[in-house]
């Protein structure tokens, strides 16, 4: 039996389709993970704030992998992704699984591209950090 695509949002506003897809069984959603995280690019759309309990619904180790991919990027285009995903591990995640992307957030933190630091992903990552009780190691550490 064909499993069926799930009905995406059209567009930042379909907020039907977003609230048909918190009602999907999560496991029929892992391959829509990158898809699904485009929607965090900007916390302003309707539909973000549903998309992300989506999100949340799934296990951890089915986002981390794709989230350590999106935040060791250095172009300018991913940095509304990366904001998003910091914003939605602040939101949704466990210390357990912050751990899990510690080194990505000290990169952030002591190694940030100039889009990072231009886009203040700099300073979300030691927040992130801060609020889960994670010391960062003093920079050349």
């Amino acid at each position: 039996m064909k499993q069926s695509i799930p009905s995406f949002p059209k567009d930042k506003h379909d907020i039907e389709a977003a609230e048909f897809l918190y009602q999907s069984d999560p496991e029929s959603l892992i391959e829509y993970i990158p898809h699904l995280t485009y929607y965090l690019c900007d916390w302003n759309w309707p539909v973000t704030s549903v998309i992300a309990k989506v999100l949340s619904r799934q296990k951890s180790q089915n986002l981390i992998p794709y989230f350590i991919q999106i935040l060791q990027r250095t172009e300018l285009i991913d940095s509304d992704l990366k904001r998003g995903i910091l914003y939605f591990v602040m939101d949704y995640f466990e210390q357990s699984d912050v751990l899990l992307l510690k080194d990505e957030l000290l990169a952030l933190l002591n190694h940030p591209s100039a889009f990072d630091i231009e886009e203040g992903l700099s300073e979300l990552a030691e927040q992130i950090l801060s609020q889960f009780g994670l010391s960062k190691p003093a920079k050349g550490q």
